[in-house]
């Protein structure tokens, strides 16, 4: 039976977040490298972004920053919440990476998007991350 693997994706990122949640930090892994590679066979640019971006932090969050860090897409195509959320994963990970000076220059960055696009639900994670930096 044929599937859609838009939708696949999506499944095993949600299973990724159970895994998560249940403290399986392997099959966490697994289930997010899954869904980023059902992701690549879909036409949807969204679903690519977001699933990279979810396995990024899945591999940040189990101390494989360097790893994560090559899951970090960017396009032109991508609207600017899109940027926005990768813009600020990829900081978050120089800065795990001890790449403070790229990290901030990117937050400036990103600061002048939340006031530029009225993005006020990344003000918090933005505002974390520059007191990360500052420390």
């Amino acid at each position: 039976m044929p599937t859609d693997p838009k939708l696949d994706s999506w499944l095993h990122g949600l299973l990724a977040r159970l895994h998560c949640l249940e403290g399986n930090s392997d099959a966490e892994i697994d289930d997010a490298r899954r869904s980023v590679q059902f992701a690549k066979r879909s036409d949807s640019e969204f679903t690519q972004n977001v699933r990279n971006c979810d396995f990024a932090a899945v591999l940040q969050y189990s101390g494989r920053p360097a790893e994560a860090l090559d899951q970090i897409m960017y396009s032109d195509t991508y609207d600017p919440e899109s940027r926005m959320h990768t813009q600020l994963m990829h900081a978050t990970i120089l800065a795990d990476l001890g790449e403070g000076n790229e990290a901030r220059a990117m937050v400036s960055r990103l600061s002048s998007m939340v006031d530029d696009f009225n993005f006020g639900h990344f003000k918090e994670p933005v505002a974390q991350l520059i007191l990360c930096l500052e420390e």
